[in-house]
């Protein structure tokens, strides 16, 4: 006898993948193109700011995994001429698909010469075993 089989499928742009074994003793396996620690760097107050005034700000950190991460919480600052100044550095640990937010509110030099006025930048960042898996980062103004 003749059998005909029909196969209906969508794709996506993302790239994502996902593999069945069609055993369900095995399981299934799903690739995502999400680096395994999400960072999203957010500012919680104004983003034009004096000398001498606090920036707020949080680190939003997710795992798109279904395991454990242990990360390390790298935060600096960038300068208007291109310094780089570490803010935070710390060992974190993100259960499966798990979150955490870390709030931040240095205070600005009170004191800054015309050259560090302008756009400074803050660059949130998550390594694992020395390699960066998320990353984020905004612009505030310092005038």
């Amino acid at each position: 006898p003749v059998t005909s089989l029909t196969v209906g499928y969508l794709w996506s742009e993302a790239l994502d993948l996902a593999v069945t074994n069609w055993d369900q003793s095995i399981g299934n396996q799903v690739f995502r193109r999400d680096p395994l620690v999400k960072v999203d760097a957010v500012p919680t107050g104004p983003t034009a700011l004096q000398p001498g005034d606090t920036l707020s700000f949080r680190v939003d950190c997710a795992s798109t995994t279904n395991r454990t991460e242990n990360f390390g919480l790298r935060v600096f600052g960038r300068t208007p001429r291109g310094q780089w100044h570490a803010l935070h550095s710390s060992t974190r640990s993100l259960p499966p698909f798990g979150t955490l937010s870390v709030s931040f509110a240095p205070v600005l030099p009170s004191l800054l010469p015309p050259p560090m006025l302008g756009t400074w930048e803050i660059y949130a960042g998550a390594l694992e075993n020395g390699n960066r898996v998320g990353q984020d980062s905004f612009a505030f103004t310092v005038f």
